[in-house]
């Protein structure tokens, strides 16, 4: 399904209420950006961040499509690649004759 397909499938109701309150918040930024009067600095931040956040979930909400439109998964006859032959096998840590890690372990082992 490419970007265009995914825009035009249909969106479940929840995220259509969100991407709806995503419109709203961002109009209400822009409104409040664009205002011609003077605001103070902490409510033009906070707008901004309104636009920002409401653009985003305006998105998300909108690519988000019902299950039933998706396509089936291709599981069919997948497998993983085999190992070539040839190829090693893992190496087991080095030990010791007592069965032990041979890495250092404390400053005991040090000296």
């Amino acid at each position: 399904m490419n970007i265009i397909q995914r825009i035009m499938a249909p969106t479940p109701r929840f995220f259509r209420l969100l991407r709806n309150a995503g419109l709203v918040l961002t109009a209400a930024s822009a409104a409040v950006i664009t205002a011609p009067v003077i605001m103070p600095e902490q409510l033009m931040q906070v707008a901004g961040y309104l636009a920002m956040g409401g653009s985003v979930l305006s998105t998300v909400s909108q690519m988000t499509v019902e299950s039933s439109v998706l396509p089936a998964p291709v599981t069919a006859g997948v497998t993983l690649p085999a190992e070539p032959p040839g190829t090693p096998a893992m190496p087991a840590l080095p030990v010791n004759g007592k069965g032990k890690d041979k890495r250092l372990k404390t400053k005991d082992d040090l000296a």
